[in-house]
C-alpha cells in the first residue's frame, strides 16, 4: 500500500499569517479603550506601521501548528514523504535580457520601476501608450500602482516620467490602504512630487481608507513646508477622517508647535472632539508634547488677527 503524500502549500501558509497584502495603517483612536489605557502603544502607529509583535506572534503560532500537524501524521504514517511545492518560473522568450537592456522586451512598469531604469520605463510607457493606455494605472499582484511605487521608492525622476505621461491618473490609490501618490509623497516630504501632482490636477484632500488627506499627514510629521505647500493649494484643514480627527489633531499628535500654529490661524476650532470626546491638546499631553500643548491652551483668534495685521503694516 503506497503511503499517502502531505503536501505544503507555503504560499498558502504564509497568505494565512500575514495575509494576502499590507496591512492598513492603524490609527491612534481606532479601538474603543481609554486614553490611559493605551500608555503602552507605539508612537508609529498613526500611518504607515503594522503591528510587528503581532505579526511575529502569529507566524510562531502557525510554525507551531504545522509540525505538530506534520508529528502526528508522521507518527501515523511513518513512511510519509513531505513535499513543498515550488513556484513555476515566468517562460522567458529568447534574448530577453538582451532585448530588456536595449528597451526591446515587454517589461511590466511595475517591473520596471522596481528595478529603477528611467530607459526600460520611458520604453513601456511608449508601448503602453499604442497598445494599452490604461496599463499605466493598473495595480501589480499587492494593490499597488506605478506611480504610487516610485514615490514609495522616493524615485522623483521615476514619478515624474510617469507624470509626464497623459495615460497617467494621479488620483490611483492602492486597494489595500487606499492611499494615492499625494499621499504617500506628503508623508515622505517630497515637495517637488507633490507640486508636480498638484500641476497634474490631482484631487489634494482625497482621501484614504480611514479618511486621511495628505494635509493631515503633512501635519502628524511636523511637516512646515509641506503643511504651507498644502494650505496654498487650498487644502481643508477642517476635514475629518472617519476617527473625527481634524488636521489639528494630527498637528498635535506630531507635536510640532509651528504646524499647530499655522492650523490654528486657519481658524480651525480648538475645541472640537474626536470619536472619543478628546480635544486635539488631550491628545497632545497623552504624547507629551509641552509646548504644542501650552499653545493650544493658550491661543486666540486674537492672536492671529495681530499677525496679520503685522504682516500687512
Amino acid at each position: 500500500m503506497k503511503a499517502p503524500v502531505i503536501d505544503l502549500d507555503i504560499d498558502a501558509l504564509i497568505a494565512g499569517v500575514t495575509g494576502s497584502g499590507e496591512s492598513p495603517p492603524k490609527h491612534p483612536a481606532d479601538d474603543d479603550t481609554n486614553l490611559e489605557e493605551d500608555e503602552n502603544d507605539d508612537d508609529d502607529n498613526v500611518h504607515g506601521t503594522g503591528n510587528i509583535h503581532a505579526a511575529s506572534k502569529n507566524r510562531a503560532m502557525a510554525r507551531e501548528n504545522v509540525v505538530d500537524s506534520v508529528l502526528s501524521e508522521f507518527a501515523e504514517n511513518p513512511k510519509t514523504k513531505a513535499r513543498v511545492k515550488k513556484k513555476k518560473k515566468k517562460k522567458r522568450y529568447p534574448f530577453y535580457d538582451f532585448r530588456k537592456a536595449i528597451g526591446c522586451a515587454d517589461v511590466e512598469i511595475h517591473t520596471a520601476v522596481l528595478e529603477g531604469n528611467l530607459k526600460v520605463i520611458r520604453s513601456c510607457l511608449r508601448r503602453l501608450s499604442k497598445k494599452n493606455a490604461s496599463a499605466v494605472n493598473e495595480h501589480d499582484g499587492k494593490g499597488r500602482c506605478a506611480l504610487g511605487l516610485a514615490v514609495m521608492a522616493l524615485r522623483e525622476d521615476i514619478a515624474d516620467t510617469i507624470l509626464t505621461s497623459s495615460d497617467c491618473d494621479p488620483d490611483v490609490q492602492d486597494k489595500v490602504t487606499g492611499m494615492a501618490a499625494i499621499h504617500h509623497a506628503a508623508h515622505l516630504g517630497m515637495k517637488n512630487t507633490v507640486s508636480k501632482l498638484i500641476w497634474r490636477q490631482c484631487k489634494i484632500d482625497i482621501v484614504d481608507n480611514n479618511g486621511c488627506t495628505a494635509l493631515m499627514m503633512a501635519c502628524s510629521n511636523g511637516n512646515e513646508g509641506m503643511v504651507d505647500l498644502l494650505l496654498e493649494e487650498n487644502a481643508d484643514p477642517e476635514k475629518t477622517d472617519r476617527f473625527k480627527w481634524n488636521s489639528l489633531f494630527y498637528a498635535a499628535y506630531g507635536g510640532n508647535p509651528k504646524v499647530v500654529r499655522t492650523i490654528l490661524e486657519q481658524g480651525v476650532n480648538k475645541k472640537k472632539k474626536d470619536r472619543k470626546k478628546l480635544m486635539a491638546i488631550d491628545w497632545a499631553e497623552y504624547m507629551k508634547r509641552g509646548e504644542a500643548a501650552a499653545l493650544l491652551e493658550t491661543f486666540t483668534m486674537a492672536m492671529s488677527t495681530d499677525k496679520y495685521k503685522g504682516t500687512m503694516g
